[in-house]
């Protein structure tokens, strides 16, 4: 009997079936390997062990795949002499994972720069061990035409290379060269015959001249435009602050190499590896030197080294070491990817436009991580370099179930057969853009793996003005299926930990802090904690102290505006008023008086101890009053204060009490006996000391073995490193988890309703 083996996880477009090739070689082996809607299969004449085929055939896979099953069964001997790779076979269901776009290899670097090499300087150079993949995949299998590089047919050094199985280009499919392939173009602001666009390595240099000289560029990557300038140059970037509308939110900075990025950050080795990684994220760094206009008041700067050809040549030709680099569109509108809509839209914005002449099938942005007190990975913005991956398995259920996710950073899950896939992060809901483009994405998704829309089944967010409710319904109608599935913001939350972690069946407690969320009670959530199972379903079990949020949601957007209704009416009179104007001061409580809405939002919280410490401004992106709050917390850890818990901030019958905290920092702020970032950072050590106060009671009439935190409030790392040594003394026993192959915000929705309505369907 030979062996028939199947080969499941990231196993196309990385690579693997080269080096499967290269293994058999290696090995005298018999057979043949392809590409097929599930992942890879690859017959053998001899009847290698299943112990065999893992510690010899599969020891050593190539560097961007990921095996998640090897199946072996035997089977009756073919016909076949040597070793070949076949070509893919299309037939049958499509469950192949979508491979992930790589930074480029350090091969494919030695030979951008080797002056006799023939993609000497070609900024589209790639191999099966890095490139673009989701980005230019326009269906499945993935081969050559199913991608945007079917325009342009490889020559015939290219085809040899491209045939050859023992050339690491073999089946690369975006590979070309400056003879075959595209390549970019420099267009001027103006144009004219006087002033054409220029082509090739010229337009490369005269862009990097350019932005040397202060100019703003956008720039055509790998998922979509940026735009790019001196990071050192104040000038050019507060003019593009001005032309992009972006008055406070960081920029993101990319950097020639590590010693640039040490000039401006510190860096540990983990991070330095992470940074060096071939998802080369942007990763955020503990400041150290002065770049005000970039990153204004944020608790860190995040930066990312070159991930793409055309990168490393424009640093190479002269570009400043150390640039912002940040998304081509103006602020909170999504990335541009199209050509025609960059030449209309950017050149508002950019002096230039460096564009590329290979398409961008669908829009990627940066992916955005920290490493936390332990130097674990904390996902911010999970893209590039990360999506769309598996994230996890769920309970066989023969069928496609689809999360639609929130509002704020959306992105859509499928569950096809439980096998679970997280699309990339999305954006705000709130843009028509957004919305076409999370319409887009889940086309693109159900086409990629060929799903019908007859048997779907849809989850999403239980707010009833929400703009995915409204999307989720409106697909069911023109699938023409069951109204979608709606799913409590918080108990989704709680339910991604559960999922990635594959805690299927057992009882947690969980503790989901965020700005909002549709409540039961019609109320906005946000401070909740939960006890269940996700087949069983979550009971809340406590909450943050209840008060009057003015305006609603809208309250996110005025710090002040949160903290009239979560301070008391006396301490706002005694030491809030005063420091206001009177018509500032009459607005608030007048909006208090007409406040009907209630919160438990945690978010909220922050936002009004924010606003007690003097953040005055109305928020200009999402978070930015609890992102100057970390930063001051930081500012205080870092030059050696120990933060203090008080006990005002306290658990009581089931509620975490805050109003008589907040009345006593008004009271420390107004008579100065304390700095604001000593008062800050007390602030997280009270926070996490109430909560683990909590947890510690609610496991008492709770028994579980695990404890699940996700929200946006977690993605701030003091309170994270403050939560762990609380929780390391209470409750040592118990397993704390948070979401770590996705982000603990927003982007984590769309998993827990897939989680919940999966768990909840009986098993086929």
């Amino acid at each position: 009997m030979s062996k028939l083996i199947t080969v499941t996880g990231v196993v196309q477009g990385v690579g693997f079936r080269p080096y499967i090739y290269r293994q058999a070689m290696k090995l005298s082996l018999t057979g043949w390997v392809r590409n097929d809607g599930e992942g890879v299969t690859i017959y053998l004449t001899q009847d290698l062990t299943d112990n065999q085929v893992r510690t010899e055939l599969l020891v050593d896979p190539p560097p961007g795949a990921r095996i998640d099953a090897i199946a072996c069964v035997a089977t009756p001997v073919q016909p076949v002499t040597g070793f070949t790779v076949i070509p893919s076979d299309s037939s049958g269901p499509k469950r192949a994972e979508v491979p992930i776009d790589l930074a480029i290899c350090t091969d494919c670097q030695m030979e951008l720069f080797d002056a006799v090499d023939r993609r000497h300087g070609y900024p589209y150079i790639n191999c099966t061990n890095c490139g673009p993949r989701f980005s230019v995949i326009l269906a499945l299998p993935y081969d050559r035409a199913n991608t945007t590089m079917a325009p342009w047919p490889p020559c015939e050094s290219c085809r040899a290379e491209y045939e050859d199985p023992l050339n690491r280009r073999f089946h690369a499919e975006p590979t070309a060269c400056p003879t075959c392939g595209p390549n970019y173009y420099l267009v001027p602001k103006t144009a004219s015959p006087l002033n054409a666009p220029t082509r090739g390595t010229a337009a490369l240099e005269l862009a990097a001249a350019h932005l040397r000289d202060g100019a703003i560029l956008g720039i055509k990557g790998i998922g979509g435009y940026l735009l790019a300038c001196d990071a050192r140059n104040e000038g050019v970037v507060g003019q593009l602050r001005s032309r992009k509308f972006r008055k406070d939110k960081p920029f993101a900075l990319m950097a020639k190499d590590l010693n640039t990025i040490m000039e401006v950050a510190g860096i540990n080795t983990n991070e330095a590896a992470l940074l060096q990684s071939s998802s080369a994220p942007i990763v955020l760094l503990e400041p150290q030197g002065e770049l005000p206009l970039v990153a204004p008041n944020a608790p860190r700067l995040g930066i990312m080294l070159p991930y793409a050809p055309l990168h490393y040549l424009l640093f190479h030709y002269g570009a400043p070491e150390l640039m912002v680099m940040t998304s081509g569109n103006r602020s909170s509108e999504p990335m541009v990817i199209e050509d025609t809509t960059a030449s209309d839209l950017l050149l508002g914005i950019a002096d230039e436009i460096l564009v590329g002449e290979r398409p961008i099938a669908r829009r990627v942005d940066d992916s955005v991580v920290a490493l936390d007190h332990r130097d674990r990975p904390v996902l911010i913005r999970r893209a590039r370099g990360y999506a769309p991956t598996r994230v996890t398995q769920l309970a066989h259920h023969a069928g496609v179930i689809v999360g639609c996710g929130a509002d704020l950073k959306s992105t859509i899950t499928l569950s096809i057969d439980g096998q679970v896939t997280t699309s990339p992060y999305l954006g705000d809901l709130s843009y028509r853009e957004i919305q076409q483009e999370h319409r887009h994405t889940l086309k693109t998704l159900l086409g990629l793996w060929e799903l019908g829309t007859a048997d779907l089944v849809l989850a999403t967010d239980a707010h009833p003005d929400y703009h995915v409710n409204q999307l989720a319904h409106t697909y069911a109608a023109e699938f023409g299926i069951d109204p979608p599935q709606e799913i409590q913001h918080h108990r989704a939350h709680f339910a991604s930990v559960l999922a990635e972690h594959r805690i299927l069946d057992d009882l947690a407690l969980g503790v989901t802090f965020d700005g909002t969320g549709y409540g039961d009670d019609g109320s906005t959530w946000g401070g909740e904690f939960f006890y269940g199972s996700l087949p069983g379903g979550f009971e809340r079990i406590a909450h943050l102290e209840p008060s009057p949020l003015p305006g609603g949601d809208a309250a996110a957007r005025y710090p002040l505006q949160c903290l009239a209704g979560f301070l008391e009416p006396d301490a706002w009179s005694q030491w809030i008023g005063p420091r206001l104007s009177t018509d500032a001061d009459d607005r608030m409580r007048l909006s208090l008086r007409l406040a009907t809405h209630k919160s438990t939002s945690v978010g909220r919280l922050f936002d009004a101890v924010a606003a007690i410490l003097g953040f005055d401004d109305k928020i200009t992106y999402e978070a930015q009053a609890a992102a100057w709050l970390e930063a001051l917390a930081t500012s205080a850890i870092r030059r050696g204060y120990r933060p203090q818990a008080n006990s005002l901030l306290s658990f009581i019958d089931n509620a975490i009490y805050y109003r008589g905290f907040l009345a006593a920092l008004a009271e420390q702020v107004y008579q100065r006996r304390q700095p604001p970032d000593e008062i800050a950072a007390d602030f997280h050590a009270s926070l996490a000391s109430a909560t683990a106060t909590a947890l510690y009671a609610l496991a008492q009439g709770h028994p579980s073995r695990f404890i699940c935190f996700s929200g946006g409030v977690f993605q701030n790392l003091v309170l994270r490193q403050a939560l762990d040594r609380q929780l390391q003394t209470c409750l040592p026993d118990h397993r704390v988890l948070y979401n770590e192959r996705l982000s603990c915000n927003d982007e984590n929705i769309s998993l827990g309703q897939v989680a919940l309505v999966v768990m909840g369907l009986p098993t086929r």
